[in-house]
């Protein structure tokens, strides 16, 4: 029987959460859209390197690997 630790979900959804900033589908109406834009040039490209490796750990977590 498998045993899961609902502590991987905190990553899990933080990875999911980084990439969809990271590919611009939240916010969808920024209060700042200039600040954004300079957010997105500024951690855009690592956030999308980062994210899944985020996700990862988060399921490796969640399984009991780690």
């Amino acid at each position: 029987m498998m045993h899961l630790k609902f502590s991987g979900l905190i990553p899990i959804f933080g990875g999911i959460y980084g990439l969809l900033l990271a590919y611009r589908v939240t916010p969808r109406k920024p209060k700042d859209p200039e600040k954004m834009e300079l957010w997105h040039r500024k951690f855009g490209k690592m956030i999308k390197i980062l994210s899944p490796f985020l996700i990862g750990f988060g399921l490796l977590e969640l399984f009991g690997v780690l």
